[in-house]
C-alpha cells in the first residue's frame, strides 16, 4: 500500500462525526444506508453529511450505489482489510523486540 493511501486513511478516518458516519455505513451492512437516514440518525445538515461522505468515498472506505432514485452507501471492506493488513506488516516488524532487546533511552536534554 502506497504511503499516501494510508496516509489518507487515517485522515478520513481521524475526524470524529466522519467516524461516527463510517460505522453507521458498517451498521448498515449489507443493505447499504441512504443520506436522509444517515442525517437523522445523526441529527446534522446535509452539507455536513456529503462532505464527510465525500472523504470517505475518495479514501475508499465506502462506495456508493443508485438505485432508482435513491442512492445507498455500502461499506468497503477491501480498504479496511488492506489498512489491517499495513498495520499487521508494521506489528510484526515490532514484535521480535522485548524489552531487554530495546535500545536505551536516550538522554533528553533541554535546548
Amino acid at each position: 500500500m502506497e504511503i499516501n493511501i494510508i496516509s489518507n486513511a487515517f485522515l478520513a478516518l481521524g475526524q470524529d462525526l466522519r467516524l461516527m458516519i463510517y460505522y453507521q455505513v458498517v451498521q448498515a451492512w449489507p443493505m447499504g444506508i441512504r443520506p436522509n437516514e444517515l442525517k437523522q440518525l445523526l441529527n446534522i445538515p446535509q452539507a455536513t453529511l456529503s462532505f464527510h461522505l465525500k472523504h470517505l468515498l475518495m479514501a475508499g472506505f465506502i462506495d456508493v450505489e443508485k438505485e432508482g432514485t435513491s442512492l445507498y452507501y455500502f461499506a468497503q471492506k477491501s480498504m479496511v482489510k488492506d489498512l489491517i493488513q499495513e498495520l499487521q506488516l508494521i506489528e510484526d516488524k515490532l514484535e521480535p523486540f522485548s524489552k531487554e532487546t530495546q535500545a536505551k533511552p536516550r538522554i533528553k536534554v533541554k535546548i
